[in-house]
């Protein structure tokens, strides 16, 4: 227990004893613990309220401790209690539901996701799609527990773990029995922290810092932490070390302020001979995470950046000649729509180690590994490890051993003794890829030369077994010379009408970009009459057109800062599918920093969120407007009557839609009138009620455009 907290209850208890007193300041201390996120002291301050039993409102901050600390079924007993007790909380079911998943009962998980659900009603967002996935798990759960077990996995021990988190266990280059890791326990330099970075007793959240141990006889030797210099009064947390482990590399961080460091020591022990930073293209503030170095002249690292697969995508970053070259994604063979981090490389280059939450999982991160394919020159497919070696909880940042007989890795389990603890599997077989180093690494052989963009391959299948069917739309592509409907793109239209025939549930948008021109209105129009004829086949071959909508921005919107074939692009938006049943990707390209035009992430931005445009004219053929050359963003979509609706402007605000609208106005279109759009899709009045507590600015927008 904290010091300060240890005295703050000897104090509380020798003062005002057992009575009614006592007990509400009792409680009142345990909630200002929960509100911190201290949960193993509000756990103690509750066992002891009296009233434990009576109160639905303890019994809820008892349960969600009772979960942080690993105990998942007594957070379902009180959950339950807590419920019968007249307990309000809204999240009841989706904890039993975590819980019942971390205890491998995926049936039981499934329903209490699905009652969790139900609180949302009609609501969208981030909360909802995260249970949708959950979900997901649940149906493959069962089906992965029957793989084989590659391994025996084993608990570090006390030694290394704690009641906190340990997390990044590294092999020591030079020495087989020691290990680095990162941890956040009650001994680090910042001191207990609040949930903004400040001082405060009361939290039981430490900064993380860096430690080492060693297994000496079979047992570890007391755990030893770094000075001073690499431990500070911020975060630090250890990413990996060089091929001799001369340098070690770590993030040091508080708040917003985020660096890559390296520590050059001397050979054999821990003095500094320097600390700077690391130069390279790996930059935390843009999202980069989880940096290994492999070779010297390689870098892996995980990133969010625009022009991935969807969440965090691993990176691969190669030197040559002396200079860094921009980050390149490693494709569909290792990358999803889901979030992959912690990568680990093989030092022979060839198989890959990492962590994810894709669908098909156990539950939260497991760990997956991708071979390189000398054949197709690719990575894949990916290849779930299974029991023991995941588990219903996360499973993360992997490393073999350097003998290629151990994995690594750090887990919040139910079996761990607190938070994430340091494992390590003991392999049936050993990882002969791990033997030593290569120079040549033809699967690397994959960045772009500089100015120019890198595509993902765009397969149609992501090869999943079981009801799930995953599919990659690619966008169609052309020039101003070439049809539409060429040969290339007759074969992404057709996997695009098979699901449109498969999901009669499902819609399509067909969204329309040209390369610029001098004409703005020759570019809206010519686009969305190639839209026309890419609806008009598809109609055709027995789609019902009410399903397809059409939306063309012309040149408002190109990809790149050059005059590129992938301006002149078909974006094919496949929605309403059923997320138990459909995963659709959108296989978009992987562009590099410096060919991406700067409005292009705006852009995507608004296709996920909610936009503002001006309606300020409609015909049944091409309109010549000033509009159109004075306003920056200008769309056209064609209504159900046939006719052209012209749209001004891509807002993420009402009252920026507000000054555009006046500004239309003023050049003589009387009728302009602002709309709410989400994802391209008009808002009708009950969607635009529906959607205002999560987008709060729809209210000005409902109360003036009624």
């Amino acid at each position: 227990m904290n010091r300060f907290l240890h005295i703050v209850f000897i104090a509380l208890f020798t003062a005002l004893g057992s009575g009614l007193m006592a007990q509400k300041v009792l409680k009142k201390q345990a909630l200002a613990l929960f509100q911190r996120d201290n949960y193993q002291e509000a756990a103690k301050a509750l066992d002891v309220y009296e009233q434990l039993k009576e109160d639905g409102e303890a019994l809820y901050m008892r349960a969600v401790c009772a979960y942080h600390l690993n105990q998942a079924q007594q957070c379902i007993d009180l959950m339950q209690l807590a419920y019968k007790k007249g307990s309000d909380k809204k999240d009841i079911y989706l904890y039993v539901a975590r819980s019942y998943q971390a205890l491998g009962n995926y049936t039981e998980a499934a329903v209490y996701f699905k009652n969790q659900l139900k609180n949302y009603g009609d609501k969208r967002g981030a909360e909802v799609e995260a249970i949708i996935t959950e979900i997901k798990r649940c149906e493959y759960g069962p089906k992965l527990i029957h793989l084989p077990q590659l391994a025996y996995v084993d608990n570090l021990g006390s030694a290394a773990n704690s009641v906190y988190d340990e997390i990044n266990p590294i092999q020591s280059p030079n020495y087989q029995n020691k290990y680095y890791f990162s941890s956040n326990r009650e001994q680090s330099y910042g001191g207990p922290r609040g949930k903004n970075g400040e001082s405060d007793h009361l939290s039981n959240h430490y900064y993380y810092d860096l430690y080492a141990v060693e297994l000496a006889g079979g047992n570890y030797t007391p755990i030893q932490a770094f000075g001073p210099v690499q431990n500070t009064t911020q975060n630090e947390i250890i990413q990996d070390f060089n091929s001799d482990g001369s340098v070690m590399y770590y993030l040091r961080y508080a708040g917003n302020s985020i660096k890559a460091v390296t520590d050059t020591f001397k050979e054999g022990d821990t003095e500094v001979i320097s600390v700077g930073t690391l130069q390279s293209p790996f930059d935390p503030s843009l999202g980069d995470v989880d940096l290994k170095v492999f070779n010297d002249s390689t870098l892996l690292f995980a990133s969010n950046r625009l022009g991935g697969y969807g969440g965090y995508d691993i990176f691969v970053c190669k030197k040559k000649q002396g200079q860094w070259q921009s980050p390149v994604n490693l494709g569909p063979g290792v990358n999803s729509a889901y979030n992959e981090k912690c990568p680990y490389l093989t030092k022979g280059g060839n198989v890959l180690f990492f962590s994810s939450d894709y669908i098909q999982g156990l539950g939260g991160y497991d760990l997956f590994a991708s071979k390189y394919e000398v054949g197709s020159r690719a990575w894949g497919p990916r290849v779930q490890l299974g029991l023991p070696i995941n588990s219903s909880r996360d499973d993360i940042d992997p490393q073999v051993s350097n003998d290629g007989n151990q994995l690594l890795f750090a887990s919040n389990r139910l079996e761990s003794i607190g938070g994430y603890d340091v494992y390590v599997a003991y392999f049936k077989e050993q990882i002969t890829d791990q033997f030593a180093y290569t120079e040549d690494l033809p699967m690397f052989q994959i960045d772009a030369p500089p100015g120019e963009e890198v595509l993902p391959a765009t397969a149609v299948s992501s090869g999943q077994s079981g009801p799930l069917k995953s599919f990659a739309i690619a966008p169609l592509y052309y020039t101003n010379d070439e049809d539409v409907l060429s040969p290339n793109n007759q074969v992404m239209l057709k996997t695009v009408k098979n699901i449109l025939e498969s999901y009669p549930e499902t819609s399509l948008k067909l969204i329309g970009h040209s390369a610029v021109e001098k004409q703005k209105e020759t570019a809206l129009f010519f686009t969305i009459k190639r839209l026309e004829r890419i609806a008009a086949s598809l109609t055709a071959s027995g789609i019902d057109a009410s399903r397809i909508t059409l939306c063309s921005y012309g040149s408002s919107f190109p990809m790149v800062v050059n005059d590129s074939r992938y301006n002149t692009r078909v974006e094919l938006l496949i929605e309403g599918a059923n997320p138990l049943s459909t995963e659709i990707i959108e296989d978009m390209p992987v562009l590099n920093a410096d060919v991406q035009h700067p409005g292009f992430g705006n852009y995507l931005m608004g296709r996920k969120n909610l936009v503002y445009k001006v309606k300020f004219t409609t015909g049944r053929q091409m309109v010549s407007s000033d509009a159109l050359l004075e306003f920056p963003v200008i769309s056209v979509t064609r209504n159900a009557q046939g006719e052209y609706e012209y749209y001004c402007g891509y807002e993420q605000m009402y009252s920026e839609a507000l000054l555009l609208r006046q500004k239309l106005q003023s050049k003589g279109y009387a009728g302009a009138k602002v709309y709410a759009f989400e994802g391209h899709q008009l808002l009708s009045p009950s969607d635009a009620e529906r959607l205002k507590t999560l987008y709060p600015d729809l209210q000005k927008y409902i109360s003036l455009e009624k």
